[in-house]
């Protein structure tokens, strides 16, 4: 009880002082956070190290290392950052304005609800794949997901500054530099196109020089694999445009949907087709649907100002 009691405590510290990452983030200065995750990795290592010559309550030693090094860096930052460079954002009790409390937590609680459905898809693939088909299948299954990932996450780190660039101009109505940005994130992703080809002809030779011959990864998975990387990639060129609008209605829905027919999709692909384990990445695919179909159809309603009911929203 002690621990989790603990770690619940970290946890809500962290989210209270992660919001100085938010505020420069808010002011197009990502790469603040990136030196922050970085410390905080440096010194969880450095920690770790000595755990090998303690003696004590290794997990409560293990829970205060992860949860107060964020802790301590993010504290750290936020009294420099609200005395410095953004002291005009620090925060106040007498600058609390509550009349705007519930559209801050409606818009919130949207975010919340497709961070959680997003957890629930790509937290339970492993353990389909290990109840269903076998847990020797799930190290070939996460190896061919990051190696494909290394694609995806140079995709997000692009649209990471992005996200309030686009929130700027939109308030400001600036749909033209809206149009001009989205066109090169097009032009990106369509020269990333070939690379996700050269990706999947030399993965097999990849993989052999990764793990060795002893995981066997089959041509099927990374076909699929690949495919969710541009599909995923594609999405997150209008779904990143759509986030900084706040219009968030039509893509909790869609997260709700895709959150309640994951796991019984991903088990009725298993069961009555011979794709395996590449089946439930298929299946992850499919409800992840909203980011290239429906995001492209927002996007062009909102853009246009054709955008009615719930697109609006």
């Amino acid at each position: 009880p002690a621990i989790l009691l603990l770690f619940f405590l970290f946890f809500c510290m962290k989210i209270v002082l992660n919001q100085v990452i938010n505020i420069a983030a808010s002011k197009q200065n990502t790469i603040l956070g990136d030196l922050v995750n970085f410390s905080i990795n440096l010194l969880a290592l450095a920690a770790l190290l000595t755990l090998s010559t303690y003696t004590g309550d290794r997990l409560m030693f293990v829970v205060i290392l992860f949860g107060a090094v964020p802790v301590l860096v993010l504290a750290a930052l936020s009294v420099w950052a609200f005395r410095g460079p953004y002291a005009q954002f620090k925060p106040s009790l007498k600058e609390v304005s509550w009349t705007k409390a519930k559209d801050i937590m409606n818009l919130g609680s949207k975010f919340f609800v497709i961070q959680i459905a997003g957890i629930i898809i790509f937290s339970t693939d492993n353990l389909i794949i290990s109840h269903f088909i076998g847990p020797e299948t799930v190290t070939g299954y996460h190896i061919s997901f990051r190696y494909f990932g290394l694609l995806i996450t140079i995709f997000a780190m692009l649209s990471v500054p992005i996200w309030p660039a686009y929130t700027e101009a939109y308030q400001q109505g600036d749909l033209q530099w809206i149009k001009k940005i989205n066109k090169r994130f097009i032009k990106v992703w369509l020269f990333s196109l070939p690379v996700i080809l050269i990706m999947f002809m030399v993965s097999p030779q990849v993989y052999s020089l990764w793990v060795g011959e002893e995981v066997i990864i089959s041509w099927k998975l990374s076909a699929i694999m690949a495919l969710y990387t541009a599909t995923l990639t594609w999405g997150t060129i209008f779904v990143t445009f759509i986030n900084s609008t706040g219009k968030l209605r039509m893509q909790t829905i869609c997260s709700i949907i895709a959150g309640l027919i994951n796991i019984p999709l991903s088990i009725f692909i298993i069961q009555h087709t011979s794709l395996g384990s590449a089946g439930v990445m298929l299946a992850t695919i499919i409800c992840l649907s909203y980011g290239p179909v429906v995001s492209v159809i927002q996007y062009k309603k909102l853009i246009n100002g054709t955008a009615k009911g719930v697109w609006s929203q």
